[in-house]
């Protein structure tokens, strides 16, 4: 077995923190009467990328007289619709319009037009609304009551020579214009930094003159780039942050010459199938100057990148000996080689669009990218769209770097270098958002297990144990070790390991005699060879250390010994379900005895008893002694 280094370094995050789920980009005043075909463009943001956002119960509002009058407002109703809108979506809201789009389900969709006066989607107020050429447009919280400003998620105003009351009174993200909005005019915000921190941005509303086209047909393509460039541009690039598709999963340096034996994981992040043809994978070497190293997926039809499905891990290498590839993804795994030359006559990949005398050779000091069909920039220019970077070394740690360049899109790096016979890769890619908000590790040689998770959850009285792996190396087994004090440890089971394995794989098990108080529990991994390296140590708390309950003339009597000063909410229901006591305690740290007198009788009751983190239930027999 190879001797196991291993190195967790620094981290770097690219992405802004999504605070906002969504905010206004955009409002229309068509001029007509009543507001009819006036318009309202969200953006779905999430709290991340990936997350989907429940619009359920929000309020959509504008004001009147000058923006200083609470006007029309719409409540998103319960509709499945609202219920989980990914981010990234554009929504355009209008009045009285019968041109609609209410379906998001293909993974590239990501707009929605919604009539406001449909019921199935909006209960609307008592007042319509009617954007005027000076007024004020505010998104808010569900639950929020429809007059004032309080839990306004985010307000734009236009056309006031100075802040009204109304938009000082807005305590959250808001933007504002001096100019109107007049007939047939657009507000729209300016994004200058690809960020959603231009949408807290005061001063960053502009007017601008449009026809009623440039948005009736949902404005899919944010802005209007002939009039407002830079703001378009930038709002498309932050659109395209929250919209994830495919993402770099890992990184190999075989060592050899021209990138011989070179590996790139990548990983399908989309909700659906996913079309990458036409997309690029490039590799900035010689410490990440270079930009004219890239491969082009075949954008022809029929190609294997029509249609990737989700979840499938991508493996692209240089040509080993006695390698080959696998070209079908129905096991969400496809292993293409790249050619050692260019790739001429390669189905895989396009030739017209790779230098003939560069090819893929990753560096110690590299940045591998994949950019979008459409935003091929080689250049990689601070306005430059990519769909996801990874970079290590000086790359990554310089200042004014390529990777310090990108300005639009999401990236992660580490500032050690990939040295020979190393491998980068996102740490716990059981979850998404670590590919835009993660670790990333730089490990030597050949782990024997890579662990993702390692969990201890409250099932009934027993502690159920999980973890899952992403590869194993000549894996025996796991030893599962407790104890109270973290030190004294003691095995409790053995479970057989998957000896050798690429494919994600997940464990459990139960301890069905978990100690009072805290539990120490020790993964352990042990090679063939009798090789034993701990994998985690986590601690699980049984705040209950012992509970006893008994029901005796009309009284339930209660014991309990607690590990900590916590509250308990009691519910005690007779067989036909009513409730005949329902009452908070607090219990403190060691002995608790309770005496609670019950209004009525009756022959068998259910205990019901919630804990900070535990609940217990049990059925109760009335006696007399």
């Amino acid at each position: 077995m190879k001797k196991i280094y291993a190195l967790t370094l620094f981290v770097f995050i690219s992405l802004a923190s999504f605070a906002q789920s969504v905010v206004i980009n955009k409002v229309f005043n068509s001029g007509l009467t009543g507001g009819n075909e006036d318009a309202i463009e969200l953006i779905v943001v999430g709290t991340h990328p990936l997350a989907p956002v429940d619009l359920r119960g929000m309020l959509v509002k504008n004001y009147t007289s000058n923006g200083t009058v609470d006007g029309g407002c719409y409540t998103f109703t319960t509709n499945a619709l609202w219920s989980s809108v990914k981010s990234g979506t554009i929504i355009v809201l209008r009045r009285n319009v019968t041109s609609t789009d209410t379906d998001i389900s293909a993974a590239t969709d990501f707009n929605l037009a919604v009539n406001l006066d449909d019921p199935t989607y909006f209960t609307a107020g008592t007042v319509t609304m009617n954007i005027a050429s000076v007024d004020m447009v505010m998104l808010k919280a569900a639950g929020s009551a429809y007059a004032g400003e309080a839990g306004s998620i985010h307000a734009v105003s236009f056309g006031n020579s100075s802040a009204t009351t109304q938009f000082n009174n807005v305590t959250g993200p808001k933007m504002r214009s001096t100019a109107t909005v007049g007939t047939g005019a657009i507000g729209i915000a300016q994004n200058f930094n690809g960020s959603l921190v231009d949408y807290s941005n005061t001063a960053g509303f502009v007017v601008i003159a449009s026809l009623s086209t440039d948005i009736s047909s949902g404005n899919i393509v944010l802005g209007s780039p002939s009039v407002l460039a830079s703001g378009n541009s930038r709002n498309r690039r932050f659109v395209n942050i929250l919209r994830p598709s495919v993402v770099i999963e890992s990184v190999y340096n075989s060592g050899q010459a021209n990138g011989i034996g070179d590996v790139i994981k990548l990983k399908v992040l989309s909700a659906n199938a996913l079309d990458m043809r036409g997309m690029f994978i490039k590799d900035l070497r010689t410490n990440g100057t270079e930009s004219n190293i890239y491969y082009k997926f075949s954008d022809a039809t029929g190609s294997i990148w029509e249609s990737v499905p989700s979840g499938t891990v991508i493996t692209l290498t240089r040509a080993v000996s006695g390698t080959s590839a696998d070209v079908n993804s129905a096991d969400l795994t496809l292993d293409v080689l790249l050619a050692n030359t260019a790739p001429v006559g390669n189905v895989e990949f396009n030739s017209s669009n790779t230098d003939a005398t560069n090819f893929l050779d990753i560096d110690e000091n590299d940045m591998l990218v994949i950019q979008p069909v459409a935003d091929n920039n080689l250049s990689l220019t601070g306005e430059s769209i990519i769909t996801h970077a990874m970079a290590f070394g000086s790359v990554f740690s310089t200042v004014g770097s390529k990777y310090d360049l990108i300005g639009f899109g999401p990236k992660v790096g580490i500032a050690s270098t990939l040295v020979t016979d190393a491998r980068i890769a996102v740490q716990n890619t059981t979850s998404p958002i670590n590919y835009y908000n993660s670790n990333l590790a730089i490990t030597l040689n050949v782990l024997p297990v890579e662990l993702i998770t390692f969990t201890a959850e409250k099932q009934f009285n027993s502690v159920n144990l999980k973890w899952s792996t992403l590869t194993e190396s000549n894996n025996a087994r796991y030893d599962i070790y407790r104890a109270a004090n973290g030190t004294d440890f003691i095995k409790i089971t053995s479970i057989n390991g998957a000896g050798t394995s690429s494919n994600v794989l997940n464990y459990s098990y139960i301890d069905n005699n978990p100690l009072a108080g805290d539990n120490y529990y020790k993964l352990v991994q042990v090679d063939r060879d009798g090789t034993e390296k701990v994998l985690k140590v986590i601690v699980f708390e049984n705040s209950i250390r012992a509970f006893n309950a008994y029901v005796n003339n009309n009284n339930l009597f209660i014991n309990a010994i607690s590990s900590k000063n916590q509250r308990a909410a009691i519910l005690l229901s007779n067989l036909s379900g009513q409730v005949v006591y329902n009452q908070a305690v607090v219990l403190q740290k060691g002995d608790n005895a309770f005496a609670l007198e019950l209004k009525n009788n009756a022959s068998f009751y259910i205990l019901k008893v919630q804990f900070d983190d535990d609940v217990i239930v049990k059925k109760l027999a009335s006696s007399t002694f």
